[in-house]
């Protein structure tokens, strides 16, 4: 049986204690304030790939895996598409798409994390784009809504102000109080906790302790 060294369990056990935060607010009712702070804990499961590496150091074997919702075509210019998946209500899933198609996927983590959720006009937005965004500006980690500071100066972020802002494209909808951009967080959180694997890896620390 493989054992992961030290430094590897002390990895491993990070990596559970942001899921463990990240689960506690991934409920339909939950608010944008609490999003923007759960956007830390998947900047660092996601965008640093520490989920990746804990996986990795506990040698279970096979790549990890996410059910989500997926943009799978589009058609002309005027494109808007959110992913979404998060749930309206307990149970009751919401995405929104013009000129777009969207079907549900299984995905290994490198497709997930670079794989657009968001695209209006010709213009996408991956999930670790969207995290850095809600992460680096809005006060997850950084607060920085107008870009001053290098890591807010993506080009993909000036789209995504104008959406945070309010109306684009004639689209102005919130759901539960929330905007569509943390809502979209709110469903990659739950897309994380929902993986078979992110269940193992959080089953192995509750059997090691």
């Amino acid at each position: 049986m493989h054992r992961p060294s030290p430094t590897d369990t002390a990895l491993i056990g990070t990596v559970n204690a942001h899921l463990s935060h990240l689960s506690k607010v991934a409920a339909h009712d939950v608010d944008e304030a609490n999003l923007r702070v759960a956007s830390t804990s998947l900047r660092y499961l996601l965008v640093e790939d520490m989920l990746a590496r804990a996986w990795r150091a506990l040698a279970l074997g096979g790549p990890m895996t996410f059910r989500t919702w997926c943009i799978t075509s589009t058609q002309g210019d005027d494109v808007i598409a959110y992913c979404g998946g998060g749930e309206l209500l307990p149970g009751v899933p919401f995405s929104v798409c013009r000129n777009a198609v969207l079907a549900e996927r299984t995905l290994d983590l490198g497709a997930f994390r670079q794989r657009p959720r968001v695209q209006i006009g010709t213009v996408k937005v991956s999930t670790v784009e969207l995290i850095q965004y809600v992460a680096n500006t809005l006060g997850g980690a950084h607060f920085d809504p107008e870009g001053k500071s290098l890591r807010s100066r993506k080009p993909v972020f000036d789209l995504l102000r104008r959406l945070d802002a309010g109306a684009f494209n004639g689209l102005d909808l919130k759901v539960n109080g929330r905007n569509l951009l943390h809502h979209e967080i709110l469903s990659v959180i739950e897309t994380v906790l929902r993986s078979p694997e992110v269940l193992r890896l959080r089953k192995w620390r509750a059997s090691s302790l």
